[in-house]
């Protein structure tokens, strides 16, 4: 999760008596897919197992970053980073390039079977970049706000003038659904400050793609 209750916790500037609480668990997991759907990458850690890939250019677009281990096999080669090949930050993602000896970039091998990657991509827990922490955080809290304002009060006296917060939530014991529609989810994300706070870690859909090589004849974009 790109966010913990703490920082929710932090967010909201209240104290949840459970740890963890099973309402602001739903809502977290609720935010964090949300938002990944939204960066259009993973974010957390995870390994790429070996894939046979079919190249369409110069470049291999990896599907998340930091890019923390690599692994290409071309042709029965293994490659050496930084010699055969080198990897670059473009707007939709890191690019990885195949060069020549002689320093200019050269095509991958395009033939069926003869390119396979491996790879360990994205951040692990401790290095979650804060503004994606912040942005998970600020989802969740705007969730847990506009779902209470909906809900009627079933204990603790009057309810006050005004909105009602979180902090209201706790004092007068407003129980709801944890149930989550895709209108709360949707709504509150675009009003939360999330999107601002994630916008510099999207992942644009490349203009270069690659074909996996599925089985003899069998290929998906």
């Amino acid at each position: 999760m790109l966010c913990e209750q703490a920082d929710v916790e932090y967010a909201l500037q209240i104290d949840f008596t459970n740890e963890p609480d099973p309402t602001v668990a739903a809502y977290i997991a609720a935010a964090d897919a949300h938002l990944k759907r939204w960066l259009n990458r993973n974010v957390e850690a995870a390994d790429y197992p070996d894939r046979l890939l079919v190249p369409t250019n110069t470049v291999l677009p990896l599907d998340d970053w930091p890019v923390q281990e690599l692994t290409i096999t071309e042709a029965g080669n293994v490659l050496v980073g930084g010699t055969d090949y080198y990897v670059e930050m473009a707007v939709g993602g890191p690019l990885v390039r195949r060069t020549h000896p002689d320093g200019y970039w050269m095509r991958w091998d395009a033939r069926v079977g003869q390119l396979s990657v491996s790879a360990r991509l994205g951040y692990e827990p401790a290095d979650v970049p804060e503004d994606l922490v912040r942005a998970c955080a600020l989802h969740v809290a705007a969730m847990f706000r506009s779902a209470a304002s909906r809900l009627p009060q079933t204990g603790g006296g009057a309810l006050p003038a005004g909105p009602i917060t979180a902090q209201t939530v706790i004092d007068h014991r407003v129980e709801f659904d944890t149930g989550m529609t895709p209108d709360l989810v949707a709504s509150t994300f675009r009003t939360s400050g999330a999107m601002e706070l994630a916008g510099p870690h999207r992942r644009l859909t490349s203009a270069m793609p690659v074909v996996e090589h599925v089985a003899p004849g069998a290929f998906t974009p």
